[in-house]
């Protein structure tokens, strides 16, 4: 939306439009799956796609946990 910004009385400034942003965010009842030890990168990747992960958000997922060292693959991101 746009406002206006009015100088004081008697001052050299100039009115002015002023563009103001609002957003509105709501949490949404989220899902968690659990996996055990000896998942396949395949099983994961299901896993996340079902929680609607994009393909973004997938690969830092799985560089964050090949820096944990729990992830014994080489990631190749093109």
């Amino acid at each position: 939306t746009q406002s206006v910004s009015q100088p004081r009385p008697f001052s050299t400034g100039t009115t002015e439009l002023i563009n103001e942003t609002s957003i509105n965010v709501e949490e949404r009842k989220g899902y968690m799956h659990v996996l055990g030890p000896g998942v396949s990168v395949t099983d994961l990747a299901s896993a996340l796609n079902k929680l609607g992960v994009t393909p973004g958000d997938m690969c830092a997922i799985l560089q964050s946990i090949k820096r944990q060292g729990a992830l014994h693959a080489e990631l190749v991101i093109m």
